[in-house]
């Protein structure tokens, strides 16, 4: 029975090569147990094909979506980091994702030279200013010296246009989530292509630091709004939220298809998580293989059914961050996962409403990016109109999309700054995605044309559900059940029908 668990199309889609348990850095947070100070296990180039062959064999070609290659510090050897992308490149191909962790602190202009061309995407973990940044990320041999002085040097001494390709990772601990805002929007000063907001996943956040997170969040929501570019796809996004789980993702935690990730550590051995990988001594429980003896069926399948039966008999309504990489992290520190998972529940019921709206809102840019009726803002409506058209309804059917976006730009092309959309559908709920689709599509477009839009949705008020309200209210978008009409908070909307900004 349990071969039917593995087919081909369910094994892990993200590889992670955990290059070295070596680090400059002893950071506060940091779960890499197993780093070593002395005489650290590095991976040879020999090891990273050898476990590239291993992973290549039991997948479908282009179903890998992202290889990570961190360490400890993988800079230390930047020849073998050079060597693991080529690595991925020439047994993966071009479609996987290739992401480079590295604390900055040995980074130059000629290495991000290097890795941006061969395509691998950059991210430094740097928190924030000096203050945050020096609290929690502080070097092993010399404790008193500025991390920050480092790894800001060496950003700044980037080219502009490979600072634009780089991305930063920042933690924060108890003692700086009060400082979240502030430091993203010092990193994104920098001028970072993005910049990744975590939260420590050691932690059991008590109330009151629920509510120092929470109100941070409310900043970083306005500073993610404020920054986003206008277009579709990841590469929109300036500023991510890594501390709550998406709410498309929990209904298959207790039931997940397989497990999400597979490590390679620098002890030769395969684990379910980098967690794992990088906790060193005591993670002999979780090996799942290794490259003498290659995957281990039985032990995914035996991991996998272990966290299945956990998180199916101990249900949640929210996690704070990745649910599996908090339990790994509770059983290997010995330590009964609720008592992480329940005050993450808490936090996530807590900012659900503050940033589930802007992570589903990601995933809708990503999912416009990839629609073939969508794609870009390159469409142009099948006839130039003349006259101008100030309003104009459009009935909402399944499978319409396209028709949808042609009248919606026959109305944003046609002469005239001020415009009033309509979109009206028999079914929210059958319907929702292409409400959502049309609506944020017009508002991006309208702010590409340098116009302003005004769009209402009628509905009939019992196929409406409390995410679709949401949705409407984020968005600014007016709400029609045939009860009046009443219009929502402007969010999204005041940032894309802006014609002042660029």
């Amino acid at each position: 029975m349990s071969a039917l668990w593995y087919p081909r199309a369910e094994f892990p889609r993200e590889l992670d090569l955990c290059l070295t348990n070596a680090c400059n850095l002893a950071c506060r947070y940091c779960y890499g147990r197993g780093k070593k100070r002395s005489a650290p296990d590095w991976l040879t180039l020999p090891q990273i094909k050898k476990a590239l062959d291993l992973y290549r064999a039991r997948i479908e070609p282009g179903r890998v979506q992202k290889v990570s290659i961190s360490g400890g510090e993988p800079f230390l050897d930047f020849r073998l980091l050079l060597g693991a992308v080529d690595a991925v490149r020439t047994r993966l191909g071009d479609r996987p994702k290739i992401e480079v962790f590295t604390n900055g602190t040995l980074l130059t202009r000629p290495r991000a030279a290097a890795l941006l061309a061969r395509r691998a995407e950059l991210i430094v973990s740097c928190d924030g200013p000096r203050a945050v940044q020096d609290y929690n990320r502080r070097f092993w041999k010399r404790p008193a010296a500025s991390t920050f002085a480092a790894v800001a040097r060496n950003i700044m001494a980037l080219t502009p246009e490979q600072r634009g390709a780089l991305s930063a990772g920042a933690t924060f601990s108890r003692e700086t989530v009060g400082l979240m805002g502030p430091s993203a929007r010092f990193l994104l000063s920098l001028g970072l292509r993005c910049v990744v907001v975590d939260l420590d996943i050691r932690r059991a956040w008590t109330g009151a630091e629920i509510e120092s997170i929470r109100r941070s969040a409310l900043e970083l929501k306005r500073l993610h709004a404020a920054t986003l570019r206008c277009g579709f796809g990841e590469s929109q996004v300036r500023l991510r939220f890594d501390f709550i789980t998406p709410a498309v993702e929990l209904a298959q935690i207790a039931n997940p298809p397989g497990l999400r990730e597979l490590s390679l550590a620098p002890d030769g051995h395969f684990y379910p998580s980098g967690l794992v990988a990088a906790h060193g001594p005591g993670n002999e429980r979780y090996r799942i293989g290794s490259l003498s003896d290659g995957l281990d069926q039985e032990r995914m399948n035996a991991v996998l059914a272990e966290v299945r039966s956990y998180f199916s008999t101990h249900p949640r309504r929210g996690y704070n961050g990745c649910p599996g990489h908090v339990y790994f992290h509770c059983r290997l520190a010995g330590l009964d996962p609720k008592r992480l998972l329940g005050p993450g529940e808490r936090l996530y019921r807590r900012l659900e409403r503050v940033i589930g709206p802007v992570i589903d809102f990601e995933l809708l840019l990503n999912r416009l990016g990839a629609d073939r009726d969508i794609g870009d803002f390159g469409h142009l409506p099948k006839r130039n109109p003349r006259r101008g058209v100030e309003r104009l309804a459009v009935r909402i059917r399944p499978g319409g999309l396209a028709s949808a976006r042609e009248r919606a730009d026959r109305l944003l092309y046609s002469p005239g700054d001020q415009k009033s959309l309509s979109l009206r559908t028999g079914n929210m709920s059958r319907d929702f995605r292409l409400v959502e689709a049309v609506s944020i599509y017009s508002l991006m477009k309208a702010r590409v044309l340098g116009k302003k839009i005004k769009i209402a949705v009628a509905a009939p008020g019992r196929t409406v559900r409390p995410r679709h309200r949401l949705f409407l209210k984020e968005h600014g978008l007016a709400f029609s059940s045939g009860r009046g009409s009443a219009a929502g908070l402007r969010f999204f909307s005041a940032l894309f029908a802006s014609a002042s900004r660029p």
